[in-house]
């Protein structure tokens, strides 16, 4: 058998018999590789070439898999048999890339943003981010055309400057005094899409805005953008209802209460709360007392 992955911390045993934890392609399970040769033996050159290789680096390794002997201790402890329960005994070892000796990698080492790939091979839960975010444009694709009749299109990302609320990126041209547009957001597309007989649009739509950096405000950004042609207030809030809750359902694994979402009119929000998106968590209602 052969198996892929990259390699752990290694132990040595002596100097012809070495442990190896071999993390899998998602950098979550480990299989450990036990490699023993002798000097005579067909193995020693892979197991000096095992032992020669950085922690991290990524490998093919040719074996036999088996079940790892344990103490009785250790009989002792759950009976589902995981990943860690097995180990594989090395004939062959492939090297596919070396990681760097000279880089600092530990749980605990700071990673420049400049080294963004250390960063996620480092940290498990941006890694899980990514995969949060992957099933959640999932469920947002699923309930919006297979419920909802929403077709799904892809805008351009180069269009002429249009006046909106921020300032534009420009990309140049080979024509002189000729430049293009990122978008700020699809609007003018999903208008066109509307007068043209596309009655639901969608998409997850990259925008670019040249703003001054805030917490709020990112020069790039993805959002989901729709539009209904025909449709009052109501169709689209609830709709949109409907959407955050099939995404709590799938994702956090909480059902919202059965109640329709509390709306509040906009006169309503900023005589009561100064703001029309208040946090109701918070409980503050401006005052209209004065001395």
């Amino acid at each position: 058998m052969i198996l892929h992955g990259y390699l752990g911390a290694r132990s040595d045993l002596s100097k012809s018999i070495s442990f190896v934890p071999l993390v899998g392609k998602d950098l979550k399970a480990s299989v450990q590789i036990v490699s023993a040769s002798k000097a005579q033996d067909s193995n020693a050159v892979h197991h000096a070439k095992l032992k020669s290789l950085t922690q991290h680096s990524p490998v093919a390794v040719r074996g036999i898999v088996k079940v790892k002997q344990k103490s009785k201790g250790q009989q002792r402890l759950a009976e589902v048999k995981r990943n860690e329960d097995y180990e594989i005994g090395m004939t062959e070892l492939y090297v596919l890339n070396e990681f760097p000796s000279d880089v600092t990698f530990q749980e605990d080492t700071n990673i420049p943003l400049e080294q963004r790939h250390l960063q996620l091979r480092q940290s498990a839960d941006l890694r899980d981010a990514l995969r949060f975010r992957a099933r959640a444009t999932n469920i947002c694709r699923e309930y919006l055309t297979d419920q909802h009749g929403f077709t799904e299109i892809e805008t351009p990302l180069l269009f002429k400057s249009t006046p909106e609320g921020a300032r534009e990126f420009l990309v140049p041209t080979r024509t002189k005094g000729m430049v293009y547009a990122l978008p700020q957001s699809p609007q003018q597309y999903k208008q066109i899409l509307m007068a043209s007989g596309i009655p639901k649009y969608f998409q997850l739509a990259k925008c670019f805005r040249d703003e001054d950096q805030r917490a709020d405000r990112q020069p790039e950004f993805t959002q989901l953008d729709l539009e209904m042609s025909f449709a009052t207030g109501s169709d689209v809030m609830s709709c949109i209802e409907g959407l955050i809750r099939s995404l709590w359902k799938s994702m956090l694994a909480t059902e919202l209460h059965a109640d329709p979402f509390t709306i509040i009119p906009y006169e309503d929000a900023m005589a009561t709360y100064g703001s029309d998106k208040p946090d109701l968590r918070l409980g503050m209602e401006a005052s209209l007392d004065h001395p």
